[in-house]
C-alpha cells in the first residue's frame, strides 16, 4: 500500500489505517514534514504481522496527535514503543493486543496530557503501571485482562477526582471500601462497569448510588449510569 501520496494533503488531521495491504515501509511517510497536522491516528492490523518496529518508530514525528490507536501490532518490541513518549500533546490513547511487557507499556504514564486511556489485552498492566499514572487527571480507564492488586485499586479510588468513565475486569478483588471511596472522590463520573465482583460486595453497597440508581445488575457485575436507563432495573 502506496502511502506517499497522503503527502499532498498538508491539512489532513485524521487518518484510519486498516488495511492487510499495509507493510512495514509504509509508515515511513509519518517522517514526512507534510503530515505534522495530524491529530488523529488509527492502526489496525488484523491479518498476518507486517508492522514492525521500523515502521512504527516513525510515529514520533506525528507531534501534534491528540488520538491514537493501535492494535493486533504484535511485532512491536517495548523499544520502539517507547517512541510515543515523543507524542506530548497526546490525550487520548487506546491499545490493543501488543505483546508489549509492563515496563515498556509503562512508558504512557509519561505522557504529560493523557487523559483518556483504554487498554484491551493488557496481561502485563500490573501495579506497577497503574501505580505511574497520574490519575487525578485522567477521565476515562476502561481496562481488560489486567492483574491489579485490592490495595492498588483503593489507592486509585482515593485519587480519581477528574474520572468520567470507569470500565475493567476482575472487580472479584474490590471490596465495599473501594465504592465507597469511589463515590466521595469521582463526583463527576458519568458511566461505570466492572465485572466479576463478589456478591457479598454488591449486597453491602445496595445503599450507594452505583448500585441503586440507574444501574443494570447482571451476573457478578453491574453497569451504571448518571442518565437514567431505559426500562427498569436488571436484576441477577
Amino acid at each position: 500500500m502506496d502511502l506517499v501520496a497522503l503527502a499532498m494533503f498538508p491539512n489532513l488531521q485524521s487518518l484510519s489505517l486498516s488495511t492487510r495491504d499495509l507493510l512495514d515501509h509504509d509508515l515511513h511517510v509519518f517522517a514526512q514534514q507534510n503530515l505534522r497536522n495530524l491529530r488523529y491516528l488509527t492502526i489496525s492490523v488484523n491479518d498476518e504481522i507486517r508492522i514492525a518496529d521500523t515502521g512504527f518508530r516513525h510515529i514520533c514525528f506525528l507531534t501534534s496527535l491528540y488520538h491514537l490507536t493501535i492494535s493486533d501490532l504484535s511485532c512491536i518490541s517495548d523499544a520502539v514503543f517507547r517512541h510515543i513518549t515523543a507524542l506530548n500533546k497526546l490525550e487520548e490513547l487506546e491499545i490493543g493486543f501488543l505483546c508489549i511487557s509492563e515496563a515498556g507499556l509503562g512508558v504512557v504514564t509519561r505522557l504529560p496530557r493523557l487523559r483518556e486511556v483504554k487498554l484491551y489485552g493488557a496481561v502485563e498492566l500490573g501495579d506497577d503501571v497503574m501505580a505511574a499514572f497520574d490519575v487525578s487527571k485522567l477521565e476515562c480507564l476502561q481496562l481488560s485482562g489486567q492483574r491489579i492488586s485490592a490495595a492498588t485499586w483503593q489507592a486509585f479510588a482515593g485519587a480519581c477526582v477528574r474520572m468520567k468513565t470507569l470500565a475493567f475486569e476482575a472487580g472479584r478483588l474490590l471490596n465495599e471500601e473501594f465504592f465507597r471511596t469511589l463515590e466521595r472522590t469521582a463526583l463527576g463520573l458519568e458511566e461505570l462497569s466492572i465485572d466479576n465482583l463478589e456478591d457479598g460486595v454488591m449486597e453491602a453497597c445496595r445503599d450507594l448510588r452505583y448500585f441503586k440508581e440507574n444501574v443494570a445488575l447482571r451476573r457478578g457485575g453491574i453497569y451504571w449510569t448518571r442518565t437514567p436507563l431505559l426500562g427498569t432495573i436488571c436484576n441477577r
